[in-house]
């Protein structure tokens, strides 16, 4: 399982000042009213991705995905009490990933790409006074991330260098010293990710969020097989990534 989190933009918006006065409706109003000229410009900017051709492993839904867990301590036991929701607590799939993975159908192998859910995630940073004239990025009127999820993860191909020989060989054997190549990433232009048409953005702070943006655990299953790469420190099967909670953006950093 994977959150991609593939770009972060500062705004700064040129406007007249909101004068909060009045009733609170009015206050409502006006805050509706400057998100969704956020919300323009976070569509504006949400990026075109292209997949790697022959890609096998596509996006998924946040909502998709959940529906094939349960919420698991590091054995992979389901908990059967309710549970804090901290860096201990993973999502577990109800069935084996081996099995997941040689049915093309599953949820692992995510969606076509034009009709899977994109989120992007709005931090204010001037919350007592909506609209600034500044466009200075050291004072942004808001912080924009952008996240994609994949359920699954192919990982890398690795090889194994003997030392003195340089002979590469497939898996780990009775060697004294090896080492692992340069590992890349292959890109080209598969599928086109239009991430503006199915778009959800949520305004932090300001409105009621979905119950699993605040999850604080690891979106995926325990590690697994760790002894045969405990040379390399890797397992065959990694545990999942923390969600998009995990890095909420600091105004006071800049």
């Amino acid at each position: 399982m994977c959150w991609e989190k593939l770009v972060i933009i500062l705004f700064a918006l040129s406007e007249k000042s909101l004068v909060y006065g009045g009733k609170q409706e009015r206050i409502d109003q006006q805050t509706k009213k400057f998100h969704s000229k956020v919300e323009y410009l976070v569509k504006k900017w949400s990026p075109l991705i292209y997949l790697a051709p022959g890609e096998l492993f596509k996006p998924l839904s946040v909502e998709d995905f959940i529906k094939h867990v349960y919420a698991a301590n590091a054995e992979g036991f389901r908990f059967n009490k309710k549970v804090s929701y901290n860096q201990n607590v993973y999502l577990k799939t109800l069935e084996d990933i081996e099995t997941l993975t040689e049915n093309e159908q599953s949820f692992l192998h995510g969606r076509d790409s034009q009709n899977v859910d994109a989120y992007a995630l709005v931090t204010y940073c001037n919350k007592k006074n909506l609209d600034v004239n500044s466009t200075h990025l050291s004072n942004p009127e808001f912080f924009v991330s952008y996240w994609f999820f994949f359920p699954y993860n192919l990982g890398k191909k690795i090889c194994f260098l003997a030392w003195g020989s340089h002979g590469f060989w497939s898996e780990p054997g009775n060697h004294t010293y090896f080492t692992v190549p340069k590992l890349q990433d292959q890109t080209g232009f598969g599928d086109m990710w239009r991430t503006w048409q199915n778009l959800n953005i949520y305004h932090l702070n300001y409105e009621s969020l979905p119950k699993w943006i605040s999850f604080r655990g690891k979106w995926g299953n325990p590690r697994s097989d760790c002894i045969l790469f405990r040379n390399l420190g890797l397992c065959k099967q990694a545990d999942g990534p923390l969600g998009p909670r995990s890095t909420d953006f600091d105004c006071n950093s800049l």
